[in-house]
């Protein structure tokens, strides 16, 4: 489920894609919480209006970056539908967080 989860270029099936989905959901959870404490020690600003904008713009910065690293390793860069896909996944994650935009992303590591 978790093998090759950093080889951006495997062909996954539904299971791995599955685990793919999991680990780099959870990497941007930790990196959002990560953010939104450094900010607010920063700042001493601790609102909770401060941490979901924070959220938004990090799930939507990880999700067009490792959507770009999947087509970049893949070969796809030359598609315009999964461009396109990647796009898209990027701003839904910034409307619905990660969970929408990473789903998109572990399907493109099926192709």
């Amino acid at each position: 489920m978790f093998k090759k989860i950093t080889d951006f270029s495997y062909k996954r099936n539904i299971v791995e894609a599955l685990g793919f989905y999991l680990t780099y959901l959870l990497l941007t959870l930790i990196a959002v919480v990560i953010c939104a404490i450094l900010i607010s020690v920063i700042t001493g600003n601790s609102s909770f209006l401060l941490g979901t904008i924070i959220g938004k713009i990090i799930a939507l910065i990880l999700t067009g970056v490792i959507g770009c690293m999947v087509l970049y390793k893949k070969k796809l860069v030359k598609n315009m539908l999964y461009i396109f896909l990647v796009i898209l996944s990027a701003v839904l994650s910034y409307y619905t967080g990660a969970i929408i935009g990473m789903a998109i992303i572990a399907y493109l590591t099926t192709k």
